[in-house]
């Protein structure tokens, strides 16, 4: 095979299963490297170095560089290279965005007291996971809130709201 997209831990799997050879791998490309670290991912992340060529390139790709994040650059790359876009990026005129801090219980109730307060034709929310983006979905559809979760990127789902304000 050219090119296998994996999950460390199921890329782990598929090694001791003896289903991938590591032994000609050229290029490991490390992507959403600070959410891995934040879920646990990183020793599994090591195991797999561990077991490809010495000559070969890794690519590590991040979101932001967290201390860590660098501490892990340095640790696992050679001779790297840093390439850093700062963009500033900002939300369409028509769109209002909004940022809550609020406890894990409460978000449901949160969403149900902004739908009462707000005249809400169309929102986006945006989870960390898509069993999150499930759970949230059930709940709105317990109170009669129309939505759709759409689970188009791995790391990302969301739900979208539409149609629906009292």
């Amino acid at each position: 095979m050219d090119i296998l997209v994996a999950t460390p831990g199921r890329l782990l799997d598929l090694i001791k299963q003896k289903h991938v050879n590591m032994d000609f791998i050229e290029t490991v490309v490390l992507d959403e490297s600070d959410t891995m670290l934040d879920m646990g991912f990183i020793n599994d992340v090591k195991k797999i170095l561990a077991k490809v060529p010495q000559n070969h390139q890794t690519l590590l790709f991040s979101a932001t560089m967290p201390t860590e994040i660098k501490k892990l650059a340095l640790e696992l790359l050679k001779n790297h290279v840093t390439i850093k876009i700062d963009l500033v990026s900002s939300a369409a005129p028509n769109i209002n965005q909004s940022l809550y801090f609020v406890d894990k219980s409460n978000k449901v109730n949160l969403l149900l007291d902004l739908f009462k307060k707000q005249k809400i034709e169309s929102l986006l929310i945006f989870t960390r996971t898509k069993m999150g983006a499930n759970k949230l979905s059930k709940a709105l559809n317990e109170y009669k809130i129309p939505n759709e979760v759409i689970h188009e990127v791995v790391v990302t789902a969301f739900i979208q709201v539409t149609g629906y304000y009292k």
